[in-house]
């Protein structure tokens, strides 16, 4: 790839990142660009940092995108999209202790989750029958004045007092 790296790559890959989030090769040159950038000493304008995280999300690069949010959490604060972005792209792969501490992440940089975080988490720990995880989270969306939609795994509960006590 022959990208030579300024100023001008944020609007570059932003544009990218936008107009092709389905063209998963296209998204894989921007990246590239993004990490060129991000080694190369050009400021990086936080709505490019917040894109390439999300795209990263869809193309299924959940690792890199965890990685690059607790890197860039430090000193920017990231759109709510971008969160949500990490959180569901991680509970679909399982990962349902990264997508915690995303929503740890979170409340360290004093940003409120939205209802769309706790389901995300609720309902993953719903399929893994970790019922216990399930309702802390589903309290401590409470406790914040947050109502999940997501029940707890109600079902799973009838199902392990019908098996343990029958």
């Amino acid at each position: 790839m022959g990208y030579e790296v300024d100023g001008k790559m944020n609007g570059f890959v932003r544009g990218i990142c936008r107009t092709f989030s389905t063209d998963v090769e296209l998204l894989k040159e921007a990246f590239q660009v993004f990490e060129k950038t991000k080694n190369a000493e050009v400021v990086i304008y936080p709505r490019f940092y917040c894109l390439v995280i999300q795209s990263l999300c869809i193309v299924k690069e959940v690792n890199k995108a965890f990685e690059n949010l607790e890197v860039v959490g430090v000193g920017y604060s990231q759109e709510m999209i971008t969160y949500i972005s990490i959180i569901e792209a991680l509970c679909l792969e399982e990962k349902d202790e990264k997508a915690l501490s995303v929503l740890l992440i979170m409340f360290k940089g004093g940003r409120f989750p939205p209802r769309v975080a706790y389901d995300h988490l609720i309902d993953e720990y719903n399929q893994q029958g970790k019922l216990l995880n399930s309702s802390h989270i589903y309290g401590a969306g409470i406790k914040r004045g947050v109502f999940p939609e997501k029940q707890l795994g109600t079902c799973l509960i009838n199902e392990y007092v019908s098996r343990e006590f029958a």
